[in-house]
């Protein structure tokens, strides 16, 4: 989601975006670690009430961090959220799986 999208959003949705962002950059320093991200998503874990598991956390954050930085800033998490779209299982949904490569932080989990 480029800068223009977010423009576009309702100052409620950026808002709650602003609030996700902010659960995951856990050092408060405008980017989201490998650590923290998984971190986040075992505390929070899937809206079914179940624990993601190493993959859907794995895929989830390959096409979060868009740059392979190894961090993910704001514009890269609304992209991961609304670009994208991850189903409710965590799964990333099927057009992305050519999006998906293998990348660091995969032995960290």
């Amino acid at each position: 989601a480029g800068t223009d999208t977010l423009h576009r959003m309702p100052t409620l949705a950026l808002q709650r975006l602003v609030a996700q962002f902010a659960a995951y950059d856990r050092r408060t320093v405008g980017l989201v670690s490998f650590d923290d991200f998984v971190a986040t998503l075992r505390r929070l874990g899937r809206r079914d009430g179940k624990a993601f598991g190493t993959d859907a956390i794995v895929q989830m954050w390959q096409m979060a961090d868009l740059d392979r930085s190894d961090s993910v800033d704001f514009n890269e998490f609304v992209h991961m959220l609304h670009g994208h779209g991850v189903r409710a299982n965590g799964q990333a949904s099927e057009q992305d799986s050519s999006h998906l490569e293998q990348g660091g932080g995969l032995g960290r989990l």
